[in-house]
Formats: C-alpha cells, structure tokens, sequence
C-alpha cells in the first residue's frame, strides 16, 4: 500500500453497496428519459461536457440545453423519491 495503514481509508461495504444501488437506480432513471434529452444528460454527467459543447455538438440552442438539463435533474429526483417512498431502499 502507498499509505500508512492508520491513514488509509478502508471502503466500508455498506457503503460500497450504496453507491452501486443508487448508481442503478439513476441509470434506470435516465432510461426512462426519452431522446434527445436523455444524449443530453449523459453528455453532462457522464461525459463531463459543458453545456457550451453539448449546445454546439448538437446543434442545440444554449437556453433549451440548460433548460433540458434542469428538468432532467427534475425527473431523475422524482423518479428515485418515487422508489423510496415505494419502499425501495439501499
């Protein structure tokens, strides 16, 4: 190891399971976008690309990229409320 055992970080699987599940629970959620606005959130989340890029790859006016972000963050939160308060848990 490059550390010192007390300094190192050990992953707790518990929190390793967290992460795994509500990464699933996101995916399934953008899934459920239809195109082109689902191109646009992974472009953003995943892919790291700045509105600016995405609006000019796309051929997409800079304001309905913003837009269309926002209310993809809108429906990827409703969707995963929607899974806890149906009693799904991580």
């Amino acid at each position: 190891l490059d550390c010192n055992i007390m300094d190192c970080e050990i992953p707790n699987p518990e929190d390793e399971y967290v992460k795994k599940e509500l990464s699933l629970l996101v995916k399934q959620s953008i899934d459920q976008i239809k195109e082109p606005d689902r191109e646009i959130l992974l472009r953003y989340f995943y892919y790291y690309q700045t509105m600016d890029t995405i609006s000019s790859e796309m051929g997409i006016n800079l304001s309905t990229v913003k837009t269309k972000i926002r209310r993809g963050k809108d429906s990827i939160r409703s969707y995963l409320l929607s899974e806890f308060n149906n009693g799904g848990s991580l």
